[in-house]
């Protein structure tokens, strides 16, 4: 189980076997992409896997789903052509390069588009690292409990929300508002109405690390939420 924990050094090594075995990097590897081999970026394979991964668990046959945040990644692609009705969400750009995808492509900001979906009518909600960065400030993350409230609504009784964002490991390292740890994460969560389909595992011990931007004690962190 790839859910709710901390990515760490031998989740990796788990998803990268599950994408090989996939041929993900063979049918979802545009050419351009080569020269910035993001296949073998640690951060995207484990995100993009880790989102596959859980979608594995919970899939069922015809699922509405939407991707908010999508930019140019492969995992709705992914999951629309195994015989799913997906949105993709973005307001920077909806170009792609899978272009035999049927994913619906929406070019608008994420939380704008939720305030217009339906009520209960999506099963399934992806975001692959992208809701951290919608709304924040020096000391706060107000896109985080903007998107769960609001996707709460939006999902049928039974219907997941599923995450692999960037997140800081200690708090005492946090720069800015943008990062949160995943504490803060699955407490928004829980206030606003999810629950958790297993406990989340809060062991860091071998979490992968990384930097980026500046930030030097960033890792990867899973999260499956369930409306009841």
């Amino acid at each position: 189980m790839i859910s709710n924990k901390f990515v760490c050094n031998q989740d990796a090594v788990k998803i990268h076997s599950y994408i090989a075995t996939s041929k993900l990097t063979d049918d979802y590897a545009p050419t351009y992409w080569k020269d910035r081999g993001l296949w073998n970026k640690l951060d995207c394979f484990c995100k993009w896997g880790s989102l596959l991964m859980m979608f594995d668990e919970i899939e069922q046959p015809d699922m509405r789903v939407v991707d908010l945040g999508v930019g140019e990644g492969p995992v709705p692609h992914v999951i629309s052509n195994k015989g799913h009705d997906v949105s993709g969400v973005d307001n920077m750009r909806i170009d792609h390069p899978f272009k035999t995808s049927l994913v619906q492509m929406v070019l608008r900001d994420a939380k704008e588009f939720l305030t217009d979906l339906d009520e209960e009518s999506v099963d399934v909600f992806i975001d692959s690292c992208s809701v951290t960065h919608f709304e924040f400030d020096r000391t706060s993350n107000i896109g985080w409990e903007k998107v769960l409230s609001a996707s709460h609504s939006k999902l049928k009784s039974g219907g997941y929300f599923i995450i692999s964002s960037d997140i800081h490991l200690k708090p005492e390292n946090k720069r800015t508002g943008e990062f949160l740890i995943p504490e803060e994460i699955v407490f928004i969560a829980k206030n606003v109405g999810y629950d958790l389909p297993k406990e989340y595992d809060y062991d860091r011990v071998d979490a992968i690390r990384r930097t980026e931007g500046g930030e030097t004690d960033l890792g990867v962190a899973n999260f499956m939420f369930v409306k009841k």
